[in-house]
């Protein structure tokens, strides 16, 4: 069934509040003010379907629902949204699901949900008479901060809020935002601040009812909303100076004294999680949290998925931690479509959860690596990424040690992983890994070559399934190097003919393959090379550079990067032994402590070919080793080769 969906515009208005108005349904998501003025963010569409208002929105990369209001059949409405999900090739997700609609929208006999309690949207809402009055003993405390703000500014003044203090508001709304200098919530600061433009520059339109305090003829605070029902008032925004003690207690305080009294009930919304938000609210003890739900299902995606067997709860988490991805990255749905179809599987992802959602992750991807003569296990790290509103409390970290305990666990010697910058490498430093380079490489000088040359832009130009032994033939000598596997090869192929890149084969007048490139276009003028198997390698080398720029008609630099490498030992003792028996010239003894695995720590002594571990650590002689200076141990100047990572 289509659902005419359509994006929310003022002219919408009258359209919700028929439904919103006569119900008792107190979430302020329903406020018409908060619908129009966040729409520019979340993109907010709205529908009538069989008696029913419905929301379509998008958050976090994906497209949600809130619940949908009015009277009829709501088990047809919510199959028709679930096929509307399923069209765009999502998962259901419904939002701001509360009270009695919780168990009526999910009791459905072919469709599996999770429902899952979002505390930190919970709903703050009030008694009118409470917040107006402040009586009571447990509000003594609100009534103290008031009267001390009117001892203090004896000359304050309160006005109601009017189009012509909205330049000054607006002004204050820019001050109170200039102090959050933090990068992790700038973003989410800068968006509200848009909202509080919209919504003020159509007051009138929205009827939107606010107050204001003046000291001194100056705007010290502002707040604003509008009604989610007849008798629920939606606060959407307050902004108060800190530097006038007691200011936003007392603007709370004067506007909800000149509210209408058929508002009954006040909403200030939710707390985000954010705990000083949290406290305040509590402390003016609410007479309902309302608690709100978000409503999940995989059951119709299913197929988009490419899974017969992954669970329920695997599919949201898979879902949940690509939205996170998009969110965090810059990359294409395509892109998100290989990856997660073909690279991501349910064992491999770390993650963590805070009220259902997935706020934290990253993908220990299982290589095998060839480095000293021999290939071990490795895991490398793949999408780390955080919510921005959830960065600076740590959770990285702790995954970052949840996952070099599982990588443990599994086998795997190193953990390596490549930085995106600077200020990430000394971030991942923090957590053991020690940093190389693989340096840049232009192909030198050298003259033409005879040789053949086949370009691959799509799988259908040519055959592909000899590549990695042809990359295995044309390897220039490199200690230490990632092996990929067939598979691997394979998803890279479909991530270079994303990125309108080309596979470059040459062949000498045998028809012998002597040398594979790879390469991407840089921008409109350069090329960047991901990697170039050549033997002889500088004539060849050039040679395909050559080509590369004639098939992506590029005239300007052909070059790969340098790269910066970060590398973390896992198994100390396997990585150790390896070493002594490779260098058996090599004679240390030092201590060894790793806070993420502790079955590390102790004293290793290498003499004579040979490796001893034991847990004693207590001579306080020997040098103590941690698991950046045991990486720099093992590695030297040989830092592993990661060319065709998918970075």
């Amino acid at each position: 069934m289509h659902i005419p969906f359509h994006p929310l515009t003022l002219q919408d208005k009258e359209r919700v509040l028929r439904y919103t108005s006569g119900t008792h349904l107190q979430n302020c998501d329903l406020s018409f003010a908060n619908l129009y003025g966040w729409q520019f963010l979340y993109q907010t569409e709205v529908a009538e379907l069989d008696g029913f208002l419905l929301f379509r929105f998008r958050t976090q990369g994906h497209p949600a629902y809130l619940m949908p209001v009015g009277q009829g059949d709501i088990h047809c409405v919510m199959q028709a949204l679930h096929e509307d999900a399923c069209r765009q090739g999502h998962p259901f997700l419904m939002l701001g699901v509360s009270g009695p609609w919780l168990e009526a929208a999910t009791r459905h006999e072919q469709i599996e949900y999770t429902l899952t309690a979002n505390r930190d949207y919970a709903d703050y809402i009030y008694l009118r008479q409470s917040l107006a009055t402040l009586s009571g003993k447990n509000l003594q405390p609100k009534r103290n901060h008031v009267n001390k703000f009117r001892r203090l500014y004896p000359d304050y003044e309160y006005r109601s809020l009017t189009p012509d203090l909205v330049p000054a508001c607006l002004r204050l709304s820019e001050e109170w935002s200039s102090t959050r200098t933090s990068p992790d919530i700038q973003r989410s600061v800068a968006s509200e601040r848009t909202m509080i433009g919209r919504v003020l520059a159509n007051m009138d339109m929205l009827d939107i009812t606010g107050g204001t305090l003046f000291v001194g003829g100056q705007l010290i605070a502002f707040t604003f909303g509008a009604p989610v029902n007849g008798d629920t008032f939606d606060v959407c925004v307050e902004k108060a100076d800190t530097g006038y003690e007691g200011a936003y207690a007392a603007i709370n305080n004067e506007f909800a004294s000149r509210l209408p009294e058929r508002f009954i009930y006040i909403n200030r919304e939710e707390d985000l999680g954010i705990e000083g938000l949290r406290k305040a609210k509590l402390s003016y003890h609410p007479h309902l949290l309302l608690e709100k739900f978000s409503v999940w299902s995989a059951c119709t995606v299913s197929h988009h998925l490419g899974e017969q067997t992954t669970s329920c709860r695997e599919s949201h988490l898979k879902w949940q931690t690509r939205a996170l991805w998009q969110q965090c990255f810059d990359d294409s749905d395509d892109f998100l479509q290989l990856y997660f179809n073909k690279k991501y599987t349910p064992p491999i992802n770390s993650f963590i959860e805070e009220n259902g959602q997935v706020v934290s992750a990253l993908q220990r991807l299982p290589y095998r690596m060839h480095w000293e003569n021999t290939d071990i296990p490795v895991g490398y790290i793949s999408g780390a990424c955080t919510s921005p509103e959830r960065r600076g409390r740590g959770l990285m970290r702790r995954l970052l040690s949840q996952a070099h305990r599982r990588m443990y666990a599994d086998g795997q010697w190193f953990s390596l992983l490549i930085p995106a910058d600077e200020t990430l490498r000394q971030y991942y430093a923090r957590s053991g890994y020690a940093a190389g380079k693989i340096p840049a490489y232009t192909p030198p000088a050298a003259p033409d070559m005879p040789l053949s040359y086949t370009v691959v832009r799509h799988r259908e130009d040519g055959d592909c399934t000899l590549l990695k032994e042809w990359i295995e033939k044309c390897m220039p000598p490199r200690p230490c190097f990632i092996r990929q596997s067939d598979k691997d090869l394979d998803i890279v192929l479909d991530d270079l003919f994303l990125s309108g890149g080309v596979l470059i084969r040459a062949t000498n007048a045998q028809g012998q393959t002597v040398g594979i490139l790879l390469a991407v276009p840089e921008n409109d003028e350069d090329i960047r090379i991901l990697d170039i198997f050549a033997q002889p390698q500088t004539a060849v080398a050039q040679a395909l550079c050559r080509e590369a720029a004639r098939a992506l008609q590029r005239q300007g630099k052909i070059m790969r990067r340098e790269t910066t490498v970060q590398v973390r030992v896992l198994q100390a003792e396997k990585a150790l032994t390896h070493y002594a028996a490779e260098h058996p010239e090599e004679t240390l003894t030092f201590r060894f402590k790793d806070e993420d695995i502790p079955e590390n720590n102790g004293t290793y002594i290498l003499a004579n070919g040979q490796c001893l571990h034991t847990s004693d650590t207590t001579d306080d002689t020997l040098p103590l080793y941690a698991p950046q200076q045991l990486a720099f141990l093992l590695f030297g100047n040989r830092w592993p080769h990661l060319s065709l990572m998918l970075d």
